[in-house]
């Protein structure tokens, strides 16, 4: 019986090589945890800058506003493979929500 979350087969459930299976798939060749680390808080005050430039406190968020904005982040970090494709993801103790 298959595990119906395994995504050993998808590209967001590779690792970068020489990472030890610590760092995920990522465009910048990144193999380092705190390096990447650095890299996803760098991309995130950089979006975020973007974000406060872009909307106003009367803007009613849409879907696409906030599926923009989950893409746009990560983009400089990672794969970018923010789809809704049939992956969760976990840390600590919280986990996304399996797909619908």
């Amino acid at each position: 019986m298959t595990d119906r979350y395994d995504v050993s087969d998808l590209r967001e459930g590779q690792f970068e090589p020489g990472s030890n299976e610590q760092v995920l798939l990522n465009k910048l060749g990144i193999t380092s945890v705190d390096e990447m680390n650095a890299a996803e808080t760098s991309a995130l005050a950089t979006a975020t800058e973007e974000f406060v430039h872009r909307f106003d406190a009367q803007h009613r968020f849409t879907v696409d506003d906030i599926q923009n904005m989950h893409r746009r982040w990560p983009e400089a970090s990672t794969t970018g493979l923010a789809t809704t494709g049939r992956s969760t993801w976990a840390k600590a103790d919280f986990s996304s929500p399996p797909p619908i």
